[in-house]
């Protein structure tokens, strides 16, 4: 028997988050073969770079030969930003010996060697970011004992969306899954300064993350917590926005002019103003306002009813913020995916609410597109496209009333019905 263990495979035992990450890096490393394959073989037009990672390349360089973000540089982005993308264009200038200081153009990108490189550092850095956001949130499911905790985080993080958005788009946006789920888990952990440290970094990177902030309130136990860290957030926020301001005042305002009908905004109101003749634009300013007027409604109801809070609950923040702030690209579903991904293993109702939202959602933003560009003629493709976006946002409207009903309800719900 001793000679038959020795001699016979042994079965590797793995956990989990082994599994899941095993799974995505292959899953993932398919996608980009397939991807460099495609613009090698394919489509040799389609563009292997798009004009963000370009960007990103420019403000990593920038910051590398001592250049200053919103001076020097093109810069409509969170401050911190550049230093992000500054480590990974080391990587590519090492691989690729080529050092050169300039910053490139939109004309002699596919000249610089380090840049072609680069495109594959960023993503290969994104796949990183979604992997590790699903192990938190493995993680954080596992902790509130979430018998599906292992297919939600593996569905999430291989969903075709986010396939679609590291491989053909590259987009900075699949940072911010982990940029959300980990404070929140940080918060379940009771580890409240810390997380409150990374909504600070979060902001400083993508601006999304300081919508976390009612969190501070409802997860801390007593005032003298609630002011301490609200005082740490206000000044880590100060310490982080206020030099980049006075480098150069009026570039760094400019990332927030929130223009509707600015290139590249897929929202809602940016799909109203594209088919109405009434300027909407003229008023961004009151959707802005809108928007954070909801979200400190929201925030002090959930404070008030702290007693029922559910993690789940912090989805509605992100669902205002994807209706009613006047400067949205589709790209920013990814807020609402963590969320999506665990109602969709739920009862039955707030299932298929949720799937369709998960389906619609992944398609939106070209449909959006559609109805913004209005080159296309076909109307069958138009009424399809008019019905995607309306779908979607019935559904994650629909969806807020159903995440704010406490678990007690929805479990005595699900219980009637069976």
């Amino acid at each position: 028997m001793e000679n038959k263990k020795s001699t016979g495979l042994r079965k590797i035992r793995m956990t989990k988050i082994q599994k899941i990450i095993l799974i995505s890096c292959i899953i993932y490393s398919l996608t980009l073969v397939f991807h460099a394959l495609y613009v090698s073989y394919i489509d040799p037009s389609y563009q292997v770079i798009v004009a963000d990672q370009l960007v990103f390349y420019n403000r990593g360089k920038g910051v590398l030969y001592g250049l200053l973000p919103y001076r020097d540089f093109y810069t409509k982005a969170a401050p911190l930003s550049p230093y992000l993308w500054a480590p990974l264009v080391i990587i590519s200038m090492i691989f690729t010996n080529d050092y050169s200081p300039d910053l490139l153009t939109s004309t002699n990108y596919t000249d610089s060697a380090s840049m072609m490189f680069s495109s594959y550092v960023f993503r290969a850095f994104f796949v990183i970011c979604l992997i590790a956001a699903a192990v938190v949130l493995y993680k954080l499911l596992e902790l509130k004992k979430n018998k599906h905790s292992f297919w939600i985080s593996l569905t999430f993080a291989i969903n075709p969306f986010f396939l679609y958005l590291v491989s053909f788009w590259g987009s900075d946006e699949s940072i911010l899954p982990l940029l959300i789920i980990l404070p929140i888990y940080l918060f379940e952990k009771k580890k409240n300064y810390l997380a409150t440290i990374i909504i600070i970094l979060g902001a400083g990177l993508k601006y999304v993350p300081i919508f976390l902030a009612p969190l501070i309130w409802i997860y801390s136990k007593n005032w003298k917590q609630r002011i301490i860290q609200s005082v740490i957030l206000l000044l880590g926020i100060v310490m982080v926005y206020l030099p980049f301001y006075f480098i150069d005042r009026i570039e760094f305002l400019k990332q927030f002019d929130n223009e509707i009908g600015h290139s590249g905004n897929q929202g809602i109101i940016t799909i109203i103003q594209a088919n109405s003749t009434f300027n909407i634009d003229s008023y961004s300013y009151v959707f802005t306002i809108v928007t954070f007027l909801l979200f400190a409604s929201f925030g002090l109801f959930f404070f008030l009813n702290r007693e029922k809070w559910n993690y789940q609950k912090t989805f509605v923040f992100f669902t205002v913020f994807l209706i009613f702030f006047p400067k949205i690209q589709f790209s920013f579903v990814v807020l609402l995916f963590p969320f999506l991904f665990i109602s969709a293993f739920r009862e039955k109702r707030i299932r298929w609410v949720s799937m369709t939202a998960i389906v619609s959602g992944m398609i939106v933003g070209e449909m959006a597109n559609i109805l913004i560009e209005q080159t296309i003629t076909n109307i069958y493709l138009i009424i399809f496209a008019w019905i995607v976006v309306l779908v979607f946002y019935l559904s994650v409207i629909s969806l807020i009333p159903l995440t704010m009903i406490d678990d007690e309800f929805m479990s005595s719900w699900h219980i009637s019905q069976a």
